[in-house]
């Protein structure tokens, strides 16, 4: 950046060599003029092999796509903060935030821009960490109430059995007996319905990678017909057809979103309506919106709507499908949150992060 463009004064009020963090300046065609150590070797390459060259052909693509979605509010506001650029090189995952500052002749034309860039992957990795421990303590409750639920209909059921065994040595059996064995065996089956879900290899097949999100709630839709028809609950999707593709697996969207319209149908009233609808987020991620007709949730309960064999549906505490969801939600870098209102139903919040 020289000349008309970029005036010796401004170069020199931008100088980046004793920048603490990693900088850069580059000109108004994105090509690199300045740049430091740390810069160049946040950037996986020497200095020298910098310079001259624009910057996103030395980023990969997702990177290169982040900066571009960037790349108008910048031009606006002249201001970029904490733009999350993840690379990837040589086996290693790095998060780098860039914060930006345009500079303009004295006309008002754009003329280049000072970047800072600072290594956030060991403060990613602390987040993750700390998902981890949380994750592992709802384990651990988890667990707790998995023995206490599948331990009482165990034990009625070896009760129930010793009778039976006395009947038919007797000559005859009571039906009373074998319908409770049933619904015992029901039970059971109903508290490990979930489980496998947490334990599922959620890796992108070849053919879901970049799977349209309105595509994958489509299909979610089409499992849910089937309860949903049979309370005669109305299934409604309002999802534009071009959404922001997800970091989040499609396998993974289509495991929490299942349980959450599964869970919404089974709440809504009779002959009522569960709503799915898709909203673009301000932070470039989507959110997705459940909302069903069903009895307000007690205040009480709300905040432990996602603990296990809760569910929201009176009566019912044999489900674990929205501990299934929360977990997987956090696991893979979304949001998931509940609000309830009398009168008005119940609305489930997934906001999922952007690639």
């Amino acid at each position: 950046m020289t000349g008309p463009d970029a005036p010796d004064a401004v170069l020199a009020w931008t100088r980046v060599a004793d920048d603490p963090n990693g900088a850069l300046l580059i000109d108004a065609g994105g090509r690199i003029v300045e740049l430091n150590e740390t810069a160049a070797a946040l950037l996986g390459r020497p200095a020298a092999r910098c310079r001259g060259r624009r910057l996103l052909a030395l980023l990969p693509p997702a990177a290169m796509e982040a900066v571009r979605r960037a790349l108008p509010g910048f031009l606006a506001s002249g201001r970029l903060r904490d733009l999350e650029v993840t690379i990837d090189e040589g086996g290693e995952t790095r998060l780098l935030l860039v914060d930006g500052l345009a500079l303009r002749c004295d006309g008002g034309a754009f003329a280049g821009a000072r970047l800072a860039v600072r290594d956030a992957t060991r403060r990613e990795a602390r987040r993750a960490h700390e998902a981890d421990v949380a994750v592992r303590a709802a384990l651990s409750r988890f667990a707790a109430a998995i023995a206490h639920k599948i331990n009482n209909p165990l034990q009625g059921l070896v009760v129930r059995l010793e009778l039976l065994e006395e009947d038919c040595a007797e000559g005859g059996a009571d039906p009373d007996l074998i319908e409770k064995i049933a619904e015992g065996v029901a039970r059971i089956q109903g508290v490990v319905r979930d489980l496998p879900t947490l334990q599922r290899n959620h890796e992108p097949a070849p053919e879901e990678a970049g799977a349209p999100l309105h595509k994958v709630l489509a299909e979610t839709l089409a499992l849910v017909e089937d309860p949903a028809a049979h309370r005669r609950v109305a299934l409604v999707l309002d999802a534009p057809g071009e959404v922001p593709p997800s970091s989040v697996p499609a396998a993974v969207v289509r495991d929490i979103m299942t349980a959450l319209l599964l869970n919404a149908v089974r709440a809504a009233r009779p002959g009522g309506e569960v709503e799915l609808t898709v909203l673009a987020d301000g932070d470039g991620g989507t959110l997705v919106v459940v909302h069903d007709d069903a009895p307000a949730i007690d205040e009480g309960r709300l905040g432990h709507v996602f603990d296990p064999f809760t569910g929201c549906e009176a009566g019912r505490g044999d489900d674990c499908g929205l501990f299934v969801a929360f977990l997987l939600a956090r696991r893979y870098g979304a949001r998931l949150a509940v609000s309830s209102c009398a009168g008005r139903g119940n609305t489930f919040k997934l906001l999922l992060p952007s690639a």
